[in-house]
Parts: structure tokens; sequence; C-alpha cells
């Protein structure tokens, strides 16, 4: 059994959480729906955001609705309250912690002394604010306040940042929040960007741009682009149906390999890595006949990142069980519907050896997850797409 407050395992027999003090009531027993019978307590109606995270033992399959479950009124009860709010490395040859970042939602960043990240909200103003903190989470620094920024990388000493106003538009400015200037506007929300060799790159309607970082001369380099990486001299850009490298010296398009709706382009090595929805995680060398090896086959697949010589994925909830843990969690249809919201996107983390093979579920302090993003210190993560933190994960050995 665990706890509904803080999700610490207890006993079957507790009257209260060791950890937190909370009282159990129990209500019987209730059918989970794989099997199982899981005694369970009263949760209160979503209304303040509690503590993040809460130790777990290892899941198996069997018992994994269980374990989502206690972690359900952890993360969601903080999703819910924000429901209103629906509406560092190097440019070119980034480290492929760096995309991996941008592609999962683009709310960290880091260079060599200091972490950055967007919270969803600030308590006072209700909009999102950009932090910075040192690596061991000391001298937090608000570095824009009331903003409308929603994206951020650090590249050469700059943070360069996609805000949301009456257009969109890329800007940049120093790590210290200061000399904020717009770069570019457009209408619709840039999928990628990136700066190398003074100009910018951004992906939008469909089109790669290119421009310089003063915003002029802005052209357009491909069409019909899904998604984009650059390295060193070239650019690759996924298609429908392929993907192409082009030479930004000479503007030579030459085809890489098939794939098929390929998003969530990354850099490793020598290697380029793609997801295809549905299916999984590819990998093609940068130089070769365009063979493409699936590396990791998982239909549940939903976001990805690198860390030390493992790939960490999300694979994630899926419709059924989403709808068993939001009713097995509320307390009501109305509060049902709003868990069920608020756990779209969420999964467990899985880790696979970048060279290929199957993924396992990792043992962490986190249930489940929305985002996951790389530091050279770690993996950080975001609970739910309406949750206003981003916290580190500690992985259990």
């Amino acid at each position: 059994m665990f706890c509904r407050t803080c999700g610490a395992k207890m006993a079957d027999d507790a009257q209260f959480c060791e950890q937190c003090g909370t009282a159990v009531t129990r209500q019987g027993t209730v059918q989970a729906p794989n099997g199982t019978t899981t005694e369970t307590e009263r949760v209160p109606a979503p209304e303040a955001a509690p503590a993040q995270g809460g130790t777990r033992p290892r899941k198996t399959a069997g018992k994994k609705l269980a374990v989502l479950c206690a972690a359900g009124a952890l993360i969601i009860i903080a999703a819910v309250v924000c429901l209103s709010l629906f509406t560092g490395g190097q440019g070119g040859s980034a480290s492929p912690y760096q995309d991996a970042n941008l592609n999962n939602g683009g709310f960290f960043a880091y260079d060599d002394s200091r972490l950055y990240f967007i919270p969803d909200y600030s308590e006072d103003d209700k909009k999102k604010s950009l932090y910075s903190t040192d690596y061991s989470g000391n001298q937090k620094t608000l570095l824009a306040s009331a903003t409308d920024i929603i994206r951020i990388r650090a590249i050469d000493g700059k943070l360069y940042y996609q805000e949301s106003n009456d257009l969109y538009s890329i800007g940049e400015m120093t790590t210290d929040g200061k000399d904020k200037r717009t770069i570019v506007e457009f209408e619709h929300i840039a999928e990628k960007y990136n700066v190398a060799n003074g100009h910018l790159y951004y992906l939008t309607d469909s089109k790669l741009h290119v421009c310089s970082l003063s915003g002029e001369n802005d052209r357009i380099l491909a069409e019909n682009a899904r998604a984009f990486v650059l390295h060193g001299d070239s650019v690759y850009y996924a298609t429908e149906d392929e993907i192409y490298s082009l030479d930004l010296k000479n503007d030579q398009k030459a085809p890489l390999c098939k794939a098929s709706k390929a998003s969530d382009l990354v850099i490793a090595d020598k290697d380029l890595y793609y997801m295809v929805a549905d299916d999984g995680l590819y990998r093609v060398p940068l130089k070769g006949d365009g063979t493409s090896t699936q590396i990791i086959r998982d239909s549940s697949i939903a976001r990805y990142t690198f860390y030390g010589n493992d790939i960490y994925y999300i694979q994630e909830i899926d419709d059924d069980t989403r709808e068993a843990l939001a009713a097995y969690i509320s307390s009501s249809d109305d509060d049902t519907y709003l868990y069920e919201i608020a756990l779209i996107g969420c999964g467990s983390i899985y880790q696979a050896s970048n060279s290929g093979g199957r993924g396992s579920e990792v043992d962490s302090d986190q249930m489940f997850v929305f985002s996951l993003f790389t530091s050279p210190d770690g993996l950080y993560c975001k609970t739910s797409a309406f949750s206003d933190s981003i916290v580190k994960v500690q992985l259990e050995s």
C-alpha cells in the first residue's frame, strides 16, 4: 500500500503514513484493470500542489496500475491547479543533450556553470518566468519575469529563446538576463531552432529558414520539413518520407535515408537518431549506404534523450490505462475528467543501451513524467504538461 499524499510505501495494516503523518481512511477494495485487488483510501479533490516524487519499489507489469495510482495523487494534483493555463553547448555540432532537450519541449537548458529553466507560471503574475541556478540548485536567479518565453537554448555564452505574444519570435539575451532583443518574428510556433556560424536556423510552417543574427537575409532552405538538426557545415532535415542532408557551403542536397514521418532528430557520434511515432527509435550513419537500424522497438515511445552510454525514453501510458487510473484516483466524475486530461502524454521512464536492445523500466523517484531533459550532472524531468516545476530524477541503484 502507498500513501496518497507523499507516495511512500506503507504496511498493509498501517493507520498513518510514517513519512508524512497522513491518516489512512480505508474504503474497502477496488478491482484494478490488471485483475489485482488493491486496498484503497479516499482521495481528496485536487486543491494544492504537494511535494514531488517519493521512493518507490521496483515495478512489474502486473503491479503497474496500482503503483501509478500512488503517484497520481502526487503529480496530477499539481497539474490540475494549472489547467487554466491551457491557452550550452555550441551551435552547429551541439551535444546530443542540447538537441534532445529542445525536442522534448525546450523548458530546460544548461551551460558550463548553470542550469536554465522555465516554470509554467509564477505565483504572482501567472505567466512563464525564466530562472537559472548553479549545478547544486543554489543561487536561484530570476532572469526574466512576466514573459511569454516558451523555449530556451544556451549557445556560446548566450540564451536564445522563443517567445509567444501577438506573434511568435526568437530572440537573444545574455545568460544573466540582460540585453534582451528580438531577432525574428513569425506567425506560427517554431518547432525547432539553433544558432551556428552567426546564423539562426528555425523551422516554422514546415519551412526551414535561415537568417543572420540581426534578422536580415531571411531565406528558406527547405520546404515540407518536419524536423532538422545541425552538424558541422551541414543541416539534416526530415520530410514526410525521407531524411536529407544539405551542405551549407554549397547548398547541395542529398538523400540520407528513407524514413516515414521521422521526428526528434539528434546526432550522437557519427549517427543520426530519429523517432517514428507508434513504432520506435531508429539510427542511421551519417556516412554510409542509407540503411537505418531500429534500435528501440516500442510503439509507446513518446520522447527520448541521452545520458552516459544509454538512451532514456518515456513509454507513454495508453488510453485505457489513463482512463482507468483517472477513475481510480478521483472521487467524482468531474475529478476523473481533470485527472485524465492531466495524464495525457505522461509515462514511465525506460532505459536502453545506445547500441540498441530491449528497454527496461528505470527505478527512480519519479513514478511517471511528461518530458525528460539532460545536463552533464544527470536527468531532469517535467512531471506533467501542466506542472510548474522541473525536478532532478534520482536514479536508484
